[in-house]
């Protein structure tokens, strides 16, 4: 599509080629952005799960320039989402429970997302595992 642009003479040509460019990457951010319904695989090692947290952050910026798309062309477009690939968060924290400790090169990458986005992420809820129910537990005092 860029070479469309580039070859363009007259500045009719330009101003189609443009808007046609515009149109595609709106298309493309579309498709890469839009929320994935169905569960991934846990990545099989840690050069996997960062090609993986690569994929969330690419959805969430092409999000946004979908959204500037929309605004900055008034279009009237009612499906709008953020990008947030949570089967990707899911995939990702099973492989970090997994494969990491709390030191892991994933587990920061994971961490630091949920910094860079609060809030827009669900994070899951981890049981506390006790001996409530045993027997043998000492008292409290």
């Amino acid at each position: 599509m860029q070479k469309v642009v580039d070859l363009a003479e007259t500045d009719e040509q330009r101003v189609r080629a443009e808007y046609l460019m515009g149109t595609f990457e709106f298309y493309e951010a579309s498709a890469l952005s839009y929320p994935r319904t169905q569960a991934v695989p846990v990545p099989a090692d840690e050069a996997s799960a960062l090609a993986m947290v690569a994929d969330f952050r690419q959805s969430i910026e092409m999000a946004a320039k979908r959204k500037l798309y929309i605004a900055d062309n008034q279009m009237r477009y009612t499906q709008v989402w953020d990008g947030v690939q949570q089967v990707l968060i899911n995939a990702l924290l099973a492989y970090v429970e997994a494969h990491e400790d709390e030191n892991g090169v994933t587990r920061g990458e994971l961490d630091q997302i949920m910094i860079d986005f609060p809030g827009i992420i669900r994070q899951p809820a981890y049981a506390v595992k006790t001996n409530a129910g045993e027997e043998d537990h000492p008292a409290i005092s």
